[in-house]
């Protein structure tokens, strides 16, 4: 990426608490490995499969779907136009928006999330906008919105500790985060769910972002 000039990295509730080990995510973090060269998770062994073949790394089921399909790309991709923005599978969310839906968000939220992960993750941060400043690139962290239905049920306690160890972070890098969780300009209307801005909001968004970025850029 010879014109890299700013990475932006979001950051979400369950961020510092996550990691791609759960068997879920094995077909994604086998294709981030692929296409950026990202070495493989510690626990796989070096002789795994699952480091050499997208069928292993998927699992049975998952592979037979894709055989069944010619392996071709799964039917809940988006198709990415040229100028870099996708074609979304619905402009707007299929179902309501209620305490329903966020109460399941968030289980699954927590399904992912182990607390002893926190200061690993906090870390991994820390180098990757190391290794951005030393490339001369500019590292900006995130916090994209979510409905107040969802953010009502996230722990004030696990909330306060993000809080304070991103803002600590960025302090401690010099780096920039901008905290939009609880934007109040964002509502239903601008959701695919709970947690995923649908294409008009994204697009809002981006150009919110963007500005930002503008009145906060050092020399560039």
């Amino acid at each position: 990426m010879p014109h890299l000039g700013t990475v932006l990295q979001t950051v979400s509730y369950f961020t510092l608490e996550e990691e791609f080990d759960d068997p879920r995510e094995t077909a994604r973090a086998w294709a981030y490995g692929r296409l950026f060269g990202i070495e493989p998770l510690p626990q796989i062994p070096r002789l795994d499969s699952r480091r050499f073949s997208r069928l292993a790394a998927q699992g049975n089921w998952r592979s037979v779907q894709w055989a069944l399909r010619g392996f071709g790309p799964r039917l809940e991709m988006l198709h990415v136009r040229p100028d870099g923005w996708g074609d979304p599978v619905a402009p707007v969310c299929l179902r309501a928006q209620d305490s329903s839906y966020a109460r399941e968000r968030m289980r699954d939220w927590r399904s992912t999330m182990f607390p002893k992960k926190r200061q690993a993750q906090l870390a991994r941060l820390g180098t990757m906008a190391h290794w951005a400043k030393a490339r001369g690139l500019r590292f900006v962290l995130v916090t994209t919105p979510i409905l107040p239905q969802l953010r009502r049920l996230e722990d004030p306690l696990e909330r306060e500790w993000m809080r304070r160890g991103l803002d600590s972070l960025a302090r401690h890098e010099g780096i920039s985060w901008f905290d939009r969780e609880d934007d109040p300009d964002f509502g239903p209307s601008d959701f695919l769910d709970m947690d995923h801005l649908a294409p008009q909001g994204a697009l809002r968004f981006s150009r919110r972002l963007d500005s930002l970025l503008r009145e906060t850029a050092v020399g560039r």
